[in-house]
């Protein structure tokens, strides 16, 4: 799983940043209606959007529900948060800005 996720992060290749905190959402063309479309207003972070078709079919067999956000510290994931049955991410924009906050304070 190690390797995936650092596939992952080579596959989405953010911009060269001096931030170290990176945000990536991932989601499926036919869930589209789902996106979060709030994750851009993200303070402290650089912040990354990728089509699930996109991605290689190793990482597309690795999630199990879209859309789903991964926080990355350093390039080292420390947080996921998935869709549940309703195929949306019904984690509130104000407890990622608190977990992205948390991480800073490491």
């Amino acid at each position: 799983m190690k390797n995936i996720l650092t596939i992952l992060f080579l596959l989405v290749s953010f911009t060269a940043s001096a931030q170290q905190i990176k945000v990536v959402q991932i989601n499926a063309d036919w869930n589209h209606q789902n996106t979060r479309l709030d994750l851009n207003e993200l303070k402290g972070c650089a912040y990354q959007f990728g089509w699930l078709r996109h991605q290689t079919k190793s990482i597309q067999n690795e999630l199990i529900a879209v859309p789903v956000v991964l926080i990355f510290k350093d390039d080292k994931l420390v947080k996921k948060y998935e869709a549940g049955i309703s195929l949306k991410l019904n984690t509130p924009f104000e407890e990622i800005q608190q977990e992205i906050n948390a991480i800073k304070e490491d």
